[in-house]
């Protein structure tokens, strides 16, 4: 770990880690995507510990409740809104006897209540009502995130700009999952289920072309890892689009992006389109997984 002032005093930008391989340093700095739900279960316990309540409650939330926040205003807006509701479904538990079992709806939000089978009260958890996973504002808001952190690649100083730079990323929003994110980075990909003839019919008409840099990776030292991203001419599915490592200017600035994606799911994602000073084919060669979804632990 590097502290603030590694690379020099007056503001000079430090990233957090430095590893060291056999092929050289590499500069890593990390980012972190939090859950975007509230915790309505830890308001409850909360609720039920302070005030002596020997209930066993479960919680079924209420439509917009479900949804995780994506921005920081929906986020503040949810957690206000279920501090409130658990607040009055604990005053309603506080005129009750420690026998009564029912339920309550509190503006959308139903809770169901019973006598606890221990000595104490304690929250069993609860489920969110069915929604559609907002995928295209979870990946823009990954983006985002990962184009403000390779902007500080050229902050480095000048002796530390061709170090390979890598964002970490720690995913603990359960709603981007791993496709979405090796899309996002990789570009989009669909599949079309017909007799072979049609299928190359369709694919002539709608395969994206690709541009010079992408051929010259499917020729070189990175094609094995195209191979794992399934491009080519004879990929399974046909490519929309080629995604932010190639097609964002920014994205130039990273050597790759590793993700972390909870529980236990590993994405290493070398970007074979960095600028020639950060591009390093030794990459593949660390003994992180680069096919889309891979479950196993960081040693």
């Amino acid at each position: 770990m590097l502290p603030d002032e590694e690379f020099g005093r007056n503001g000079t930008y430090t990233p957090d880690l430095l590893a060291a391989t056999n092929f050289g340093e590499i500069l890593i700095e990390v980012a972190s995507g939090s859950p975007g739900g509230v915790d309505m279960s830890s308001l409850i316990q909360e609720g039920l510990t302070e005030n002596n309540l020997c209930f066993r409650t479960t919680v079924y939330l209420a439509d917009d409740l479900s949804i995780p926040g994506v921005t920081a205003e929906e986020r503040n807006k949810a957690e206000e809104q279920a501090r409130t509701i658990a607040s009055k479904f604990i005053e309603h538990l506080k005129d009750l006897s420690p026998l009564d079992r029912g339920s309550i709806l509190i503006d959308g939000t139903r809770f169901e209540y019973e006598p606890s089978p221990t000595q104490q009260g304690y929250h069993s958890g609860g489920v969110t009502a069915f929604h559609c996973v907002r995928t295209e504002k979870h990946k823009l808001k990954l983006l985002r995130e990962l184009e403000h952190k390779a902007s500080k690649q050229r902050k480095l100083p000048p002796e530390k700009q061709a170090i390979p730079f890598i964002v970490a990323y720690d995913n603990r929003e359960p709603e981007l999952d791993p496709l979405t994110a090796h899309s996002a980075l990789t570009g989009s990909r669909c599949c079309y289920l017909a007799p072979p003839e049609m299928q190359t019919k369709y694919y002539a008409e709608k395969r994206a072309s690709y541009p010079e840099d992408l051929l010259a990776a499917l020729s070189g030292p990175w094609r094995r890892l195209m191979d794992d991203w399934d491009y080519g001419p004879n990929s399974r599915c046909y490519k929309q689009d080629f995604g932010a490592l190639f097609e964002k200017e920014w994205a130039q600035y990273l050597s790759g992006v590793l993700l972390m994606h909870v529980p236990e799911i590993i994405q290493w994602l070398p970007n074979p389109y960095a600028a020639q000073h950060l591009r390093t084919p030794q990459l593949l060669e660390i003994q992180l997984p680069t096919t889309p979804n891979h479950r196993g632990t960081l040693q």
